[in-house]
């Protein structure tokens, strides 16, 4: 939801809310420094150029100076694997929530902070797709094929 609401210019960033006639302080609440646009507050912001760099994601290998946030996003999810997409979904995402805690909570989240958050939704997705029914199939198990070998291993261990 979060790479769909990047392509499409969804996301309730400063300079969109002006447009649209929000009185709101159009500076970035991170830096401080520059106009906040999606391409500032993803690519451009010292804050976010230090996470895409910093972070173990391999973000950086797909990180390339481009005109458009947006373009590189969409350029990633129809060219690059599926992993690189979800680790990209992951860093674009915790940017956010932190660009989010710094204006409605008064918080500033280090970058190594968002990198951990990212890494950790990384995690918790793929365990989380593991254990679907779908993923067991794949591997040649089903649920209740598991489910019935941890049965047997347990009645053979209580003898």
């Amino acid at each position: 939801m979060m790479l769909w609401r990047v392509v499409n210019k969804s996301l309730p960033i400063h300079a969109e809310l002006i447009k649209r006639g929000i009185n709101c302080p159009i500076i970035c609440p991170r830096c401080h420094l520059k106009m906040e646009t999606i391409n500032h507050l993803f690519m451009e912001c010292t804050y976010s150029v230090k996470v895409w760099f910093g972070s173990q994601l391999n973000i950086k290998k797909i990180y390339q100076p481009v005109q458009d946030f947006t373009t590189m996003i969409t350029d990633n999810i129809l060219h690059q694997k599926r992993d690189i997409i979800i680790q990209l979904a992951a860093l674009t995402y915790n940017l956010w929530h932190a660009r989010n805690q710094a204006i409605f909570e008064d918080t500033f989240v280090p970058k190594a902070c968002i990198i951990q958050r990212a890494q950790t939704s990384v995690q918790k997705y793929l365990q989380a797709k593991e254990k679907t029914p779908e993923a067991q199939q794949h591997s040649g198990h089903t649920s209740n094929e598991s489910h019935n070998n941890n049965i047997r291993q347990d009645s053979r261990g209580s003898k």
